[in-house]
């Protein structure tokens, strides 16, 4: 997670050699930090924001956000800006539905919520750390191995987590933003327990 030191100062740079900041919100956005966007957690304003997966609640769409003036030099290049998943009257009703729902329900807190539960309950001697923001994390383990038999250990007991590539010593953890505090806890037991016959 980074630290909101950090995000301000990268802005100031950006503006001071006239670099565009790009956010990547593809994972991070509608609701899944305890904000509509992470960025949102940084006061601070990227240039272009890319959005997709949970922007259509299930089906394929993604979205380029700058303002007009980026957007134009894009617009005026030979190959312009171009997307692999082209929008579709279908997924384009799917996405805005999937916002009011999100809005409308203020699911937002509940990954706020889950955000706090995870942070209490995931105590454990294996554990070296849990990194969270909302309904995202890392629980961070002592190696890959570990991981592996952890989450092998998870499935059988039917609560599916998976590693990152990048970090593959940390156990991915993504609830969905929708899940009762029971789910919640049970898959957290599952978890420890998983940990415990390590």
């Amino acid at each position: 997670i980074p630290d909101g030191s950090f995000i301000q100062q990268l802005r100031k740079r950006c503006d001071e050699t006239g670099t565009l900041l790009v956010f990547d919100e593809i994972q991070t956005g509608f609701g899944r930090t305890g904000q509509l966007f992470a960025f949102e957690h940084f006061n601070v304003i990227p240039d272009i924001l890319v959005l997709g997966k949970s922007m259509g609640g299930g089906l394929p769409i993604g979205a380029f956000i700058t303002d007009k003036n980026t957007m134009e030099v894009f617009a005026n290049h030979p190959l312009g800006h171009l997307t692999t998943f082209g929008g579709n009257a279908v997924c384009v009703a799917a996405a805005l539905a999937n916002l009011r729902v999100i809005l409308d329900n203020q699911l937002m807190n509940n990954a706020i919520q889950i955000e706090k539960t995870l942070q209490e309950k995931l105590q454990h001697a294996s554990i070296q750390s849990v990194r969270v923001k909302g309904a995202m994390g890392a629980i961070e383990l002592k190696n890959h191995q570990q991981v592996v038999r952890v989450i092998e250990k998870c499935l059988t007991k039917g609560l599916i987590v998976d590693w990152f590539l990048f970090a593959p010593h940390c156990i991915r953890i993504a609830p969905p933003l929708i899940i009762d505090s029971a789910e919640l806890h049970q898959g957290i037991q599952i978890l420890l327990d998983s940990l415990s016959n390590e």
